[in-house]
């Protein structure tokens, strides 16, 4: 490390290395012992950030809109609104209301707020996927192909913001959020997924070197909540779900957990074989091993939240 850098969150100095971001060389991923949360350090550069991006994410993550990727972003957006729906209760008319959405990929989080009467707003750099998105909305919709702008909103406030595995690829999240707020309406939320982190989880990708996450910082429930505070804002729900971590995500065997490591390749050998969503759907009821991602788990891999406005 170049200096002795401060916690993002609580300013704290005694900070412990966990070890190099497989994605960033040079930079290290730190853990603040004070409140533990895990971010990158340095943070990366606009310029680092833009050639890593343009030259790396979609080669190693190969996402492209398919059947196969509609199908899952469809019913992710199928539970997430859920989740909304249920964290706003009396505040779910979305009739000539502003949803917007960070980071929008194909648009279809946004497509099942359109067809209840909201206006929308997509911000997506990735021009494959800006362009899937605008294909999946009506002519009303507005998709800038582009990081986030506030300035394209021309002064309007969104009643809903919308950011799915976005916030850990920021290098400041509590600055972000506090700009989000102030383009938000007083009444408005903030909705947030993002990776379920754990120390051995972080330790585990760093030591296998696992290129394409691309990630800066690294969330848990009580580090989103203490994000959430110092922006200004408070929780109205927050859940993991998701398979079970321990049990559901494995490692490769040079490294990791001695009993997560010997699953490694009796899963791979599963999966060659096709079997692994037959053993899904007699366990989730479901013959989509997708389903998983939306299975409630106090302990899952990923992690929702809804935020709004703390009273003044």
């Amino acid at each position: 490390m170049n200096h002795q850098p401060d916690c993002l969150l609580c300013h704290a100095t005694n900070l412990v290395t966990v070890g190099e971001n497989p994605d960033f060389s040079g930079k290290d991923v730190v853990r603040c012992r004070n409140c533990g949360f895990m971010f990158t350090h340095p943070i990366p550069t606009n310029e680092e950030l833009a050639a890593v991006y343009q030259a790396d994410y979609r080669n190693i993550r190969k996402e492209s809109p398919d059947d196969g990727y509609r199908r899952f972003m469809a019913e992710r957006a199928e539970a997430q609104s859920r989740f909304i729906h249920e964290g706003i209760g009396e505040r779910d008319d979305w009739r000539n209301r502003l949803v917007m959405d960070i980071g929008c990929g194909a648009g279809l989080l946004l497509r099942k707020y359109e067809s209840c009467g909201a206006q929308v707003v997509g911000f997506e750099p990735d021009l494959v996927m800006g362009g899937e998105a605008r294909a999946n909305l009506s002519g009303g919709a507005k998709v800038h192909v582009s990081l986030f702008q506030p300035e394209l909103l021309e002064g309007a406030r969104a009643d809903l913001i919308c950011m799915s595995h976005v916030l850990e690829h920021i290098g400041d999240p509590v600055e972000f959020l506090r700009g989000l707020k102030s383009v938000l309406h007083p009444k408005g939320a903030i909705f947030i997924e993002v990776p379920a982190e754990t120390r051995g989880g972080v330790w585990e990708q760093c030591a296998r070197s696992a290129c394409g996450l691309m990630h800066l910082v690294y969330f848990t429930p009580e580090s989103m909540e203490n994000a959430a505070r110092l922006a200004g804002m408070k929780v109205l729900s927050i859940q993991c779900f998701g398979p079970n971590r321990w049990f559901n995500t494995v490692v490769h065997a040079r490294c990791g957990l001695l009993w997560r490591r010997v699953l490694y390749y009796p899963l791979r050998a599963l999966e060659k074989l096709s079997l692994a969503n037959c053993l899904v759907s007699k366990v989730f009821g479901n013959a989509n091993s997708i389903a998983m991602l939306h299975y409630p788990n106090p302990r899952g891999t990923d992690l929702r939240c809804l935020l709004s406005p703390a009273d003044p």
